[in-house]
């Protein structure tokens, strides 16, 4: 019979829906306008299938996903002043990695400094 593995009470009770980070689910919601964008890396399964994956696809994930939040950033950016920016849209409010692409989810609205 293999062993069971002890962890100790504070993991346990770690282990809850606090973990998929969606904040306190019982207040009520608003309704907001959103735009969803959807990433496929064409060609990724086959990038995958190369000899020693292991070695070129965390690279290459690291690079593409640096260069994405970067594009997305300065897209967005309508001016710097010192430490701050001015957007003309707000930033995506969730990103989800799919495996050979990512989901981002933004809100619909432009910015109150576009309107002006």
């Amino acid at each position: 019979m293999p062993l069971a593995k002890l962890i100790d009470n504070a993991q346990f009770e770690g282990f809850n829906p606090s973990i998929l980070g969606l904040g306190d689910i019982s207040q009520p919601s608003r309704e907001i306008e959103a735009l969803a964008a959807v990433f496929d890396l064409a060609g990724f399964t086959r990038f995958c299938n190369q000899v020693d994956p292991h070695l070129a696809v965390p690279r290459f994930l690291s690079r593409f996903l640096d260069w994405l939040f970067t594009r997305i950033k300065t897209g967005l950016t309508e001016a710097t002043y010192g430490d701050r920016k001015a957007l003309w849209a707000e930033l995506p409010f969730m990103a989800k990695f799919s495996g050979d692409g990512m989901i981002l989810g933004g809100s619909a609205a432009t910015s109150p400094a576009c309107l002006a």
